[in-house]
């Protein structure tokens, strides 16, 4: 994103990504929850990295923007959920194709580095940014197929190779569906949760064998 990254910007595309994930699909709409956590983690990193402001609020920024989202979305914005969706995004740096996140975030900061064009000014602002949400998030859920408890599951997982391991064993457990059955969502946790307890891990003992 271009240096005019500041917080209000922060806080505007978060606002904008929420509105506009929560109407992409209606059967669909923990996958949506998913793509906008995921876009979330991105937009607080970048903003750490490279925030016009950034030094303003230091380690202050989660707990500011948690206030400034409740105010003007909602709940569900709690600080344990940005940190969530912080390490979600890291998490998933490890995991998900270079190809697929290089084609989704250069669609959110395109506009941005080109400040010459009219939809440019616009997603600056945060006005323009839907523009360009729905073809990031169609390649985000081709790479992102579990529901959002099942990564803050993974969460716990810190071996990369094995929370990849058991996030392909969930989407197989769940039929890999955008609406998983009640069935095979509890056998994914379970397969899952077994992952955060290395006296359990399967994974580590087929890297042994």
């Amino acid at each position: 994103m271009s240096e005019r990254f500041d917080f209000e910007r922060l806080v505007e595309f978060c606002r904008q990504t929420h509105e506009k994930t929560r109407r992409f699909a209606t059967r669909a709409v923990d996958r949506s929850l998913v793509v906008r956590n995921w876009l979330f983690g991105y937009y607080i990193v970048e903003y750490e990295q490279r925030g016009a402001d950034r030094a303003e609020y230091g380690a202050q920024t989660l707990k500011k923007l948690s206030a400034a989202l409740k105010a003007r979305v909602g709940r569900g914005f709690s600080l344990r959920s940005l940190e969530q969706f912080r390490r979600f995004y890291l998490q998933s740096e490890e995991t998900l194709p270079q190809a697929g996140k290089t084609q989704t975030l250069s669609a959110i900061s395109a506009a941005a580095q080109n400040p010459q064009t009219p939809s440019a000014k616009s997603t600056v602002s945060g006005e323009g940014l839907p523009q360009v949400l729905r073809s990031a998030s169609t390649t985000l859920l081709q790479h992102l197929t579990l529901g959002w408890s099942h990564y803050v599951t993974l969460l716990s997982v810190t071996d990369p190779e094995a929370r990849r391991f058991y996030e392909i064993e969930a989407a197989n457990s769940s039929g890999n569906s955008a609406a998983p059955s009640t069935s095979g969502s509890r056998s994914a946790a379970t397969s899952m949760r077994s992952a955060a307890s290395p006296g359990r891990d399967k994974w580590s003992r087929r890297r042994r064998t």
